[in-house]
């Protein structure tokens, strides 16, 4: 939930690209993590080494990062809100009731 919190105040985050994160952060709107290995239990350990590069990334590419929050604001906004997430359920509530031969 941080991930998702910081991404709809439009600033840019840096998260593993792992589990459920995967559902929103693309390489437009965030900076991947990616993971070195993945233990039996879940757990991720990322790559420190790329977190050591996207970190300096950010640092030195401002506009770059500004532009991504930016992206990550809109996506957010668009897929999360009340609104949105009510048309998804009413569409997927309609799917099944059609499916079930109902209305």
């Amino acid at each position: 939930l941080p991930n998702v919190e910081a991404m709809a105040m439009g600033l840019p985050v840096i998260t593993t690209n792992f589990s459920g994160a995967t559902a929103y952060i693309t390489p437009d709107n965030a900076y991947p993590l990616p993971v070195e290995s993945v233990e039996p239990n879940g757990f991720a350990t990322p790559s420190v080494r790329e977190l050591k590069g996207l970190m300096r990334r950010v640092k030195d590419h401002p506009e770059e990062a500004r532009a991504k929050g930016a992206r990550a604001r809109r996506d957010i906004l668009q897929r999360f809100t009340a609104e949105a997430v009510a048309d998804i359920m009413v569409s997927r509530i309609n799917h099944l009731l059609e499916a079930q031969g109902g209305s």
